[in-house]
């Protein structure tokens, strides 16, 4: 048997986390029980968009946290704080970047403006 993938062993966490048979955990998710059992014994069978679709709804996960992080489960829910941790930096790096773009933004309307403050002081008196 293959090894298992992150995404058979989440979908194995999930499942027996949930207290369901196969069968029912598959029908609650839009799949069946042979097509379950596949996706957790990590055969070659790669599983339906609607059922991942269903899946990262139910538990509030996106499907690539699903795939590349081992997931940890209790009591119904997803507690993985690296993924957690991951969206705040992408948050912040966000909020730096906006930062730095009105930064540069406000040096350069001041540039402007005293460049257009020398303009008008350099006018004639009665042209103002």
């Amino acid at each position: 048997m293959p090894d298992k993938s992150i995404l058979s062993r989440n979908i194995d966490s999930l499942w027996k986390d949930s207290g369901l048979t196969q069968a029912e955990f598959g029908n609650k998710f839009n799949s069946n029980q042979k097509s379950l059992w596949a996706y957790i014994n990590g055969s070659n069978i790669k599983p339906a968009a609607d059922f991942l679709f269903e899946l990262c709804n139910y538990y509030q996960i996106d499907i690539d946290f699903l795939k590349s992080r081992v997931v940890k489960i209790k009591g119904g829910k997803v507690t993985n704080y690296t993924a957690q941790k991951d969206k705040t930096d992408q948050i912040l790096a966000a909020i730096k970047a906006i930062r730095e773009i009105q930064e540069e933004t406000n040096n350069k309307i001041q540039l402007q403006l005293n460049a257009l403050e020398k303009l008008t002081k350099s006018l004639p008196s009665n042209k103002r």
